[in-house]
C-alpha cells in the first residue's frame, strides 16, 4: 500500500448526509428535553402556587375562625346571667351589642344591612379608588369581643369615678381606645383616658364615670379583670395594584376600633382573596337542625346565630394558566363564577 493510499484513508469522516441526520436528531433531543424542561418549571410554579394560596387560605381562616370563636366575650360575666352596660356617652349603635357578630352584602348602593356605625367605607372618587375600597358582590364580617386574659385589679375602686388600679399591665390598653372591665356579674364598656402606672402595675383612667364601683373580691380576686375590647371588619377590598396581565389585585382587609378610616385606616391582612361569602346559621328549636341565612337575610336575627359558614375563594396574583377559568365555585351557599362584560355589579363574581 502506497503512502497515498494510507493517508486517504485516514482522512475519511462523515459525509453531508450523515452530518445533517445527525444535526437533525440532536435537535430533536434537544427539543425534547426543553419541552420537558418547561413542562417541569410550569408544575413547578403552580405547585408552588398552590402551595402559597393553600398557606394564604390557613392563615385568613384561622385568623378569622379565631376572632369568630370570640365573639361576645366579656370575661366572666355570662351572657345571659349578666348585665352589660355602656359607658360612653354617644357610643356607636351596636357597640358590643348587635355587632359582638354580624356580617353585610357589600351592594352598590351601600351596605345591607348597615354597615357598624362610626364605619363609612372607602368610596371611589372620580376616577380614583382608594386602597381598601371594598369590592361590591362581596361580604363583610363584623365581630366584636373583650381580649382575653385581661388583667385583674389590684384593688378596688374607691368611687365610680376612680382609676382602675390593676395588677399588672396590658399592652393593647390604650388611650383613646374602648376596654370592658367584668366582675362575673355585670360588665360594662369604656373608654380610656388616660394610663398610668407601671409595667407592674397599671392604672385605666376612664373618659366617664363608670355605672357602679368595681370591687377586688377576696374570695375571687382575679375576677374582676379589665380587657382591651377588639372590633373587627373582614372585607375584600381593592389593592389598587394590578397584576402583568392588568387585572385588579384583591386583598382580605381588616378594619379595627375604632371605626374611622382616617385616623385608624384597614389593613391588608392577604392578597389573593378575590370573594368572602358568609352564612349565620340558627338552630331551629323543634328539630335540632341548623337554617343557614345570607347575612342580609330578613329572617336572620342575629342574637340567634349559632353557626358561621365562611367561604374564602383564593387566587394567584399573576395569571398561570393558559386560558381564562370558567369554573364556578360553591362558596357558603352562593354560587360564584367568572365575572364578565354583563355580569351585574353586586353578583358575587371573581376576576376570569
Amino acid at each position: 500500500m502506497t503512502a497515498r493510499q494510507r493517508t486517504s484513508r485516514q482522512a475519511g469522516g462523515f459525509s453531508l448526509v450523515e452530518l445533517m441526520i445527525a444535526m437533525v436528531l440532536g435537535l430533536l433531543l434537544i427539543g425534547g428535553s426543553i419541552t420537558i424542561f418547561s413542562a417541569n418549571v410550569r408544575s413547578a410554579e403552580l405547585g408552588q402556587a398552590v402551595a402559597n394560596l393553600q398557606s394564604g387560605a390557613r392563615f385568613a381562616l384561622d385568623t378569622i375562625s379565631s376572632d369568630l370563636r370570640s365573639a361576645g366575650y366579656r370575661g366572666c360575666a355570662a351572657p345571659d346571667t349578666s348585665v352589660l352596660s355602656i359607658a360612653v356617652t354617644g357610643a356607636p349603635d351596636g357597640l358590643f351589642g348587635d355587632d359582638i357578630m354580624s356580617g353585610s352584602v357589600i351592594g352598590s348602593a351601600g351596605w345591607e344591612p348597615a354597615a357598624p356605625d362610626g364605619y363609612v367605607p372607602l368610596s371611589a372618587s372620580g376616577g380614583t379608588t382608594p386602597a381598601g375600597t371594598p369590592i361590591v358582590g362581596t361580604h363583610a364580617l363584623v365581630v366584636q369581643y373583650a381580649a382575653a386574659p385581661g388583667v385583674a385589679l389590684s384593688a378596688s375602686m374607691s368611687t365610680r369615678s376612680s382609676n382602675l388600679d390593676l395588677d399588672g399591665s396590658d399592652s393593647a390598653l390604650l388611650a383613646d381606645d374602648f376596654a370592658l372591665v367584668s366582675d362575673c356579674e355585670s360588665a360594662e364598656v369604656f373608654k380610656i383616658s388616660t394610663l398610668g402606672g407601671s409595667a407592674a402595675a397599671q392604672s385605666v383612667d376612664p373618659t366617664e364615670r363608670l355605672g357602679k364601683r368595681y370591687l377586688r373580691r377576696p374570695d375571687f380576686p382575679d375576677s374582676t379583670r379589665v380587657y382591651p375590647l377588639v372590633g373587627a371588619i373582614y372585607y375584600v377590598g381593592d389593592t389598587g395594584r394590578e397584576n402583568a396581565a392588568g387585572d385588579d389585585i384583591h386583598a382580605l382587609y381588616l378594619q379595627s376600633l375604632p371605626f374611622d378610616v382616617a385616623a385608624n385606616p384597614p389593613i391588608e391582612l392577604l392578597e389573593g382573596v378575590d370573594q368572602l361569602q358568609l352564612r349565620f346559621g340558627v338552630t331551629d328549636e323543634l328539630d335540632g337542625s341548623v337554617v343557614l341565612h345570607a347575612p342580609d337575610s330578613a329572617a336572620l336575627v342575629r342574637n340567634d346565630v349559632d353557626v358561621v359558614k365562611v367561604g374564602l375563594l383564593m387566587s394567584s396574583v399573576d395569571p398561570l394558566l393558559d386560558s381564562a377559568l370558567t369554573r364556578v365555585f360553591e362558596l357558603a351557599g352562593s354560587s360564584v363564577g367568572p365575572r364578565t362584560l354583563t355580569t351585574p355589579a353586586a353578583t358575587p363574581a371573581y376576576t376570569g
